[in-house]
This record gives structure tokens, C-alpha cells and sequence, in this order.
């Protein structure tokens, strides 16, 4: 997978949780990848597979109080 294409799998999944109005937190248990499984944002030895930026500005935009 792409970085590109993780950044937007991400994005719509934040999509769907700011679209939550009676959520109040949430807990994204994919950060790292494993022996089966390759959809966490780090790779198997911890790497970055995105700039740490690129997931925060996706949590600014779409997480903000009020919206």
C-alpha cells in the first residue's frame, strides 16, 4: 500500500468518527504492523510509514471541539 492511499483510508475512518456527535474519545489499536496484518502507520520494526504530520493535521481537521 501506498502512503498516499494509507493517508486516505485514514482520513475517511476520522471521517466517520468526527461524524460520531455522541462519541468522546476513541482508540486506534492498529498503529503497528504485524507478522499477518500490514494496516498499522508503522511498519513491522516501528518505522514511520507517514510523516507523524500528515495523521495530526487529519486529527486538527476533523477532531476539532464544536464541529
Amino acid at each position: 500500500e501506498k502512503p498516499e492511499e494509507l493517508v486516505e483510508k485514514y482520513r475517511d475512518l476520522m471521517k466517520g468518527i468526527a461524524l460520531l456527535t455522541f462519541l468522546a474519545g476513541f482508540c486506534y489499536t492498529q498503529l503497528t504492523d504485524i507478522e499477518q496484518e500490514i494496516n498499522g502507520l508503522l511498519t513491522y520494526d516501528r518505522q514511520p510509514k507517514v510523516p507523524a504530520e500528515e495523521i495530526a493535521r487529519i486529527h486538527r481537521e476533523m477532531l476539532k471541539p464544536g464541529v
